[in-house]
This record gives C-alpha cells, sequence and structure tokens, in this order.
C-alpha cells in the first residue's frame, strides 16, 4: 500500500512540476498528506503512462 501511496505522490508531482519532480530530493520534500482529491485522481490516470518510467528510476 505504502508503494502505490509513493507512486500515486510521485505522478503527483510529475502534474505540478514535470520538470522538477525528476529530481528524487523535490519527490521525498512533496510526499507529504497535504494533496487534494483532485491531484490524487490525476495521479491515478498518470500512473498508466508513468509507471515504467518512475518504476526506472526508482527501483
Amino acid at each position: 500500500v505504502a508503494v502505490i501511496v509513493y507512486f500515486r505522490h510521485a505522478t503527483s508531482a510529475v502534474f505540478r512540476t514535470p520538470r522538477v519532480a525528476i529530481s528524487n530530493h523535490y519527490i521525498k520534500y512533496e510526499a507529504g498528506p497535504i494533496f487534494t482529491s483532485v491531484t490524487d485522481v490525476m495521479g491515478l490516470l498518470w500512473i498508466k503512462s508513468y509507471y515504467k518510467i518512475w518504476f526506472s528510476f526508482m527501483f
């Protein structure tokens, strides 16, 4: 479950600023409980296209 939430936060960060979200430090800084439901839905929609990219970056 934590991995899915982490991927969701990563996708929401990508939706906000695609250029800075690539760095790992920005993802760790933005990984917080303060997220709107809209960003979560967009993250779920974007996780299908960015799953392979984030999987390669994380693992």
